[in-house]
């Protein structure tokens, strides 16, 4: 018998691993490190052991941004939604979030979310924009609503004693209840169609009455506006009159008041017309303390920024009109201005006819001016005593007192007056205006900075700007001062919406420019302080209340552009993407934990946690990965291609949003198949025999 010859197989080798250490990409890892894995986690430690499978959330599809708080917060298709109930529409700009006060703060879109009641609110726009306002000494009339035109006269109607023709369709007498979309057209609520009912605009009942107009746009871009769908019939038709030259523009009509007429008299219907909003986003009302920005006035010394609100009187229908109240008499109101198109030396100058006399004789006005002018600069004449910023002005009964109006220094310099009477005499062209209501779109908005990054932090709402020009509110002098530096802003305590608060209170708001080079990264409420970072700069604010606020400037590695999404707190410790790598900032140095990674460079890295794990989703080159980082045990494990959108963690699940699903991460009844890898060098190496 012969046995077989068994072929030489050199020595032996028995590897036995007793400690899985994880992730390692750099040359040469350790007994027990792989140098590449997929879908590997380090839950079984030290044992080798695959992930849990995910399972997709029934949550809405295609998201762009997830955030968690009691509830899941998710933007989908140009919609956000508190789980799976439709709140508002929303920007397709990418999303940051932030809870103050129970509100859930939208940015950059700038809407605050009670998220007890989820009723949505503008936290900054155009509060009152009306063509024709009124002003005194200390407060502003002007339109709740958006106005576009005020008291409109509509065209001729031939009226009869006694009876109401024309009819039209009216919807309600409540402006608050109109609401137009392109999408949903106009509507009640967002989703029911408005029902008409007949009034004519010449009955006595229908002062306040809402209609549609027919609009007609001139070839100089103004509107016409008529009544659609007349019926001239005397007797009230018994059904709605035809819609079909209602307008698609959003805009609707209020009859504001009823004109006299007798038989066989034409009289004219007036309204007064506004733009309506989409149903379910309210703006924030004004309230007594707000700091409001006024522009838009052609009186100059009326154009302000964060001039104080004393006091709101709320108007009603039919005209909305909504008395804002002032302290200190802040307002200029003229009986007759003109700005300047020219500049003037200091000398004497003749203004237009200011008079005749029963001779025909023309009376021309002269001023003195104590100074060189300029164009643009205005002159302001008063025919009765006024007020103005605190100090009383006389003007003598029957007479005249002008003044120019000082820019730079917000001032009134008196100018001497006379007059001359000569039939021959050219006046030089500055033909005042009269003054009665504001002739410009008056705009009041409650300002908001331009932030780029938001986080909160103590109860207020802190963020960053990277404009090239800032302006920051010294309270000391109560004007702006311009800076060519970012700027680190908190709101006032509890109010989101409130960013000029500088009343001397531990309530107050909270600006700091920041001069040093490059743009902010981003920022996070971190430990007992605010971080706010850039690249190469890291800035913390420490302080329970802004008059106690120092911030702290460190040179230390801070946030990579474009990864201000990988901020996230995990104990004590704050992990980021950095432009050389990961880092964890216990708050003195931060320290590089991905040198296991190997030297790569990472870009629009966005992170979540479960509170143990650090899960990072990272552009490497053209290839992403999904890594997580267990801070108990130090271990880097790699998932798979994953390009997350978003991470949030809501009642102990933690939420993936990537590709156009939502998943929950890590459970026991996911129908995924998890297909796993390790690679092992020293493995290789023994069995080559090295």
């Amino acid at each position: 018998m012969e046995l077989p010859q068994m072929k030489y197989r050199g020595n032996s080798y028995q590897i036995q691993t007793v400690q899985f250490k994880g992730l390692n990409r750099r040359p040469e890892p350790a007994d027990g490190e792989y140098s590449g894995c997929q879908n590997l986690t380090t839950r079984a430690f030290p044992r080798l052991a695959p992930r849990k499978a995910r399972a997709a959330a029934e949550k809405p599809g295609n998201p762009t941004a997830i955030f968690g708080w009691d509830k899941l917060v998710v933007v989908a298709d140009g919609k956000l939604y508190l789980e799976n109930e439709e709140i508002c529409k929303v920007s397709d700009a990418p999303k940051q979030f932030a809870v103050v006060n129970s509100k859930l703060i939208v940015w950059p879109d700038k809407l605050q979310i009670d998220l007890t009641n989820n009723e949505i609110l503008e936290m900054s726009s155009e509060f009152y924009e009306d063509p024709s306002p009124l002003f005194t000494s200390n407060s502003i009339h002007m339109s709740s609503l958006p106005m576009v035109e005020r008291e409109y006269q509509m065209q001729g109607y031939h009226a009869s004693v006694g009876e109401a023709a024309p009819w039209i369709n009216s919807f309600g007498y409540d402006a608050e209840k109109l609401f137009w979309d392109e999408e949903t057209g106009w509507t009640s609520d967002g989703t029911t169609p408005l029902t008409p009912n007949l009034v004519s605009p010449i009955n006595g009942e229908s002062a306040g009455a809402i209609f549609i107009p027919k609009i007609t746009v001139k070839s100089d871009g103004s509107y016409t506006y008529a009544v659609p769908a007349e019926d001239w019939n005397y007797n009230k038709p018994s059904a709605p009159l035809s819609r079909a030259e209602e307008n698609q523009m959003g805009i609707f009509g209020i009859l504001q008041k009823q004109p006299e007429y007798g038989y066989g008299i034409s009289v004219k219907a007036i309204a007064s017309f506004y733009q309506a909003g989409p149903a379910g986003v309210k703006r924030i009302a004004l309230q007594p303390g707000d700091r409001v920005e006024i522009s838009g006035s052609p009186i100059q010394a009326n154009n302000q920024k964060a001039i104080r609100i004393a006091g709101v009187l709320k108007g009603t229908a039919p005209d909305y009109t909504d008395i804002l109240k002032f302290e200190n008499d802040p307002f200029l109101t003229p009986t007759e201005y003109v700005t300047l198109t020219e500049g003037y030396p200091a000398e004497k100058l003749v203004t237009d006819v200011v008079d005749h006399d029963s001779s025909s004789h023309r009376y021309f006005c002269t001023v003195t001016l104590p100074r060189a002018v300029l164009a643009g600069e205005q002159l302001l004449m008063f025919e009765k005593s006024f007020t103005w910023n605190g100090a009383s002005f006389e003007v003598a009964e029957d007479s005249r007192e002008f003044y120019l109006y000082d820019r730079a220094n917000k001032t009134l310099v008196a100018l001497a007056s006379g007059s001359i009477a000569d039939d021959n005499f050219d006046a030089f062209d500055l033909s005042f205006k009269a003054y009665s209501r504001e002739t410009a779109a008056l705009q009041v908005i409650l300002p908001i900075p331009e932030l780029d990054y938001i986080c909160e932090k103590d109860n207020r709402l802190w963020g960053v700007s990277n404009k090239a020009d800032n302006e920051v509110y010294d309270p000391q002098t109560g004007e702006y001062r311009h800076y060519t530096s970012r700027v680190l802003y908190a709101s006032a305590l509890g109010l989101p919406h409130r960013f000029f608060d500088f009343d001397g209170t531990a309530a107050d708001s909270y600006q700091v420019a920041v001069a040093s080079e490059g743009d902010f990264t981003g920022i996070i409420g971190y430990s007992d302080s605010v971080v706010a970072m850039k690249e190469d700069k890291v800035y913390r604010v420490f302080g329970d209340y802004p008059a106690a606020y120092q911030m702290y400037e460190y040179t230390i590695p801070g946030c990579a552009k474009g990864s201000h999404a990988s901020l996230q707190i995990i104990g004590e410790i704050l992990y980021y993407a950095g432009r050389n790598g990961i880092y964890a900032y216990d708050g003195s140095a931060p320290h590089l934990m991905s040198y296991p990674l190997g030297d790569a460079t990472y870009e629009n890295a966005v992170a979540g946690t479960d509170g143990v794990r650090y899960y990072l989703s990272v552009k490497e080159g053209e290839t992403w990965n999904l890594f997580v980082y267990d801070t108990v045990h130090g271990i880097w494990t790699r998932e798979d291609e994953t390009q997350a959108v978003g991470f949030a963690l809501v009642d102990g699940t933690l939420y993936l949003a990537a590709g156009n699903k939502i998943y929950k991460l890590e459970q026991e009844d996911g129908s995924e198949t998890v297909q796993w890898s390790a690679h092992f060098e020293a493995l290789i190496a023994a069995q080559q025999g090295d």
